[in-house]
């Protein structure tokens, strides 16, 4: 009989945007795991940016899409190194040549999977889903984690009636909680991000008002707490 995974300790981060990551990146996240040592590891999507995919007209400077795959690559690799047990949850950036390709006709089988084109198929510890759910063994809470659903992450879990932890965006970071019923807390958690803001990956975003936040999250025994860059 298998042995159930533990899940007292869960770190999660979203939004590296591979390989336009935030320089520090692999240093705050190699930290964090030899710190805390996570039962489990949740990379919450966005873990590359697909930049030649994207529906943005195209920086002048940007490099070829084969410089950038092979950037992706040699991130995926520094990242295997730190988490051989990966889980990702899909998103809107790994989805981009998924929908480029649709868009223009071609079927799903005329496509390498996601985790070959990352060069991450050889990685038998990580696993890519649509979301992901977990009960924590201290107070057998519930929670999900998801890329992005509108709204907040408190009104998202107000609606879903569980705890919930979301990324997408950049400038959102906190925590917040509501109680059911009285003596049960339910959280609604945003990651933050750990991407390079400077990169011309980002240009799209200089009109956006409010700053990039980042970091990453630990849920210690059902309780969520914010881990700065």
């Amino acid at each position: 009989m298998a042995k159930r995974h533990l899940n007292n300790k869960v770190l999660i981060f979203g939004d590296t945007h591979a390989p336009y990551e935030h320089k520090e990146c692999l240093h705050f996240l190699h930290n964090l795991n030899v710190e805390h040592k996570p039962d489990r590891v949740i990379m919450n999507g966005d873990l590359t940016d697909s930049y030649w995919f994207s529906q943005y007209m195209k920086d002048i400077a940007a490099e070829s899409f084969g410089s950038e795959l092979r950037g992706l690559r040699e991130f995926t690799s520094m990242l295997h190194d730190v988490f051989p047990n990966l889980i990702i949850t899909d998103s809107n950036h790994d989805a981009r040549l998924w929908r480029k390709a649709k868009a223009a006709g071609i079927p799903r089988e005329f496509l390498i999977p996601y985790m070959k084109m990352i060069g991450a198929e050889k990685y038998k510890g990580w696993k890519l889903v649509d979301d992901f759910r977990f009960t924590v063994d201290a107070d057998r809470s519930k929670w999900q984690v998801s890329h992005w659903k509108t709204g907040t992450s408190l009104g998202t879990s107000q609606k879903l009636g569980r705890s919930i932890v979301l990324s997408h965006h950049h400038s959102r970071q906190g925590i917040g909680r509501w109680s059911p019923e009285p003596g049960k807390t339910l959280w609604g958690v945003d990651t933050g991000c750990l991407i390079d803001a400077k990169s011309y990956a980002f240009n799209y975003a200089k009109a956006n008002a409010l700053a990039q936040v980042y970091g990453a999250v630990l849920i210690e025994e059902g309780v969520p707490r914010i881990l700065p860059l």
